[in-house]
């Protein structure tokens, strides 16, 4: 019997995602959004195997991304500190977590106050 492996692509379904918020009513942990995946065996693939990160180099972020999920969440609610900024663009990355192969995709993230 052979078995082969196949490592899951991970592709964001979107190469920018944008986010519309309210910056007054940010709490501490409150949710975004979510980055949302597809890959060729599947509609919209399942997070599990795949790490998200927000790559390195970004500015001052308010926000966090869940490593296993694609969540975005508040982590600074501060408003005197977001208060003069309309927009916050940053890059994220997801690859799968199972090889050693450089299987990734990228994205950008706008997250708009309104």
């Amino acid at each position: 019997m052979l078995t082969i492996l196949v490592h899951r692509i991970p592709k964001f379904t979107q190469t920018v995602f944008t986010f519309e918020t309210k910056f007054s009513n940010w709490i501490n942990g409150s949710l975004i959004g979510i980055l949302s995946l597809s890959d060729e065996n599947s509609s919209l693939a399942s997070c599990e195997s795949v790490q998200f990160n927000i790559v390195p180099g970004s500015n001052y972020l308010p926000v966090a991304i869940d490593g296993t999920t694609g969540i975005l969440k508040v982590i600074e609610s501060d408003y005197e500190t977001m208060k003069n900024n309309h927009t916050i663009t940053f890059q994220v990355t997801v690859r799968n977590a199972n090889t050693s192969l450089n299987i990734s995709d990228d994205a950008t993230v706008n997250i708009f106050n309104w």
